[in-house]
């Protein structure tokens, strides 16, 4: 082989190797700032969709308490009026439907933050998913970095 020809095809082998290290950087910065870009929105909606729904729970039970106590306040004035002899002897039971719903709201509020762990877990969950597959995508790549390295040697080889 001539020496000019060396020249070219050394020539032409860095210029191979500069260009698929380049890209190789390029994708692994790109790479990267998807998987950071990623995450970070993911963090920010469940964030946001969390504090949603503790706002809207916060917002039903203070609505669901004040319109049971207005119902209470209701239904105590009109048996005053009657009679506080009736008032007297119904009080017992008045009392224990309060218990009864104020339990059931407390069921709801144990409900609603089992459910949010629930979410939560999700969320974790999916996290892993994504880097799971993030992983396996950068590992797909570097494999067939690996490929190229591997071709560009035999092609080496065989000049």
């Amino acid at each position: 082989m001539d020496v000019e020809l060396r020249a070219y095809l050394d020539d032409m082998r860095a210029e191979l190797r500069a260009e698929i290290q380049r890209a190789a950087d390029e994708l692994r910065t790109e790479l990267r700032q998807e998987i950071r870009r990623s995450a970070d929105e993911l963090r920010t909606e469940l964030r946001q969709e969390i504090r949603r729904s503790a706002d809207e729970l916060r917002t039903e039970l203070r609505q669901e308490i004040r319109r049971s106590a207005d119902e209470l306040r209701t239904e105590l004035s009109a048996k005053i009026e009657d009679s506080a002899e009736t008032l007297r002897r119904h009080f017992g039971v008045v009392a224990e439907g309060l218990r009864s719903e104020l339990r059931a709201v407390a069921e709801g509020t144990l409900g609603n933050t089992a459910a949010i762990e629930r979410l939560e877990a999700e969320m974790n969950r999916r996290f892993v998913s994504v880097e799971a597959v993030q992983r396996a995508a950068f590992d797909d790549f570097r494999e067939q970095l690996g490929d190229v390295r591997r071709d560009l040697a035999e092609l080496r080889a065989g000049h």
